[in-house]
């Protein structure tokens, strides 16, 4: 007889090809926050340094886009980017105010990168200032 249980959802999802073998791409991935401090413009209305991990979700249209949304914070990797500059991948976490506060913002031109360090150096955006920041995923 047994208890009847959901079937799991499944782990992998739409294929993100320049950096996952097909059929391998995962629906979550985990961005990991270390190190980031205050900056000189935080002020106690704005949450402390995310030093911490957050689950993402992969977006439903933008394949090699992970994002999560929480109560304070947002979170994006982009495992491939293609802005003016060149190819390459990002990672940032801002605050959740109509005026974003970003905490980590990190973008090397390399595609499918999973390892960041923080790249907030202009003081008028210092509200959060220095960490690093790792993307892994768990494997079944």
């Amino acid at each position: 007889m047994g208890i009847r249980v959901e079937p799991l959802p499944d782990p992998f999802a739409n294929d993100c090809l320049r950096c996952y073998p097909p059929g391998k791409t995962p629906r979550i991935l985990y961005a990991v926050f270390k190190g980031i401090e205050l900056g000189i413009n935080w002020n106690p209305a704005l949450p402390p340094p995310p030093n911490d991990t957050f689950e993402l979700i992969q977006h439903d249209l933008i394949h090699c886009t992970w994002t999560y949304d929480g109560d304070k914070w947002h979170v994006v990797y982009e495992a491939e980017i293609f802005p003016p500059a060149g190819p390459g991948s990002g990672l940032a976490i801002g605050t959740q105010e109509e005026v974003p506060k970003m905490g980590f913002a990190s973008f090397l031109p390399l595609l499918c990168h999973a390892s960041f360090d923080n790249r907030v150096h202009d003081p008028p955006l210092q509200y959060y200032t220095g960490g690093s920041g790792w993307i892994f995923t768990l494997t079944i």
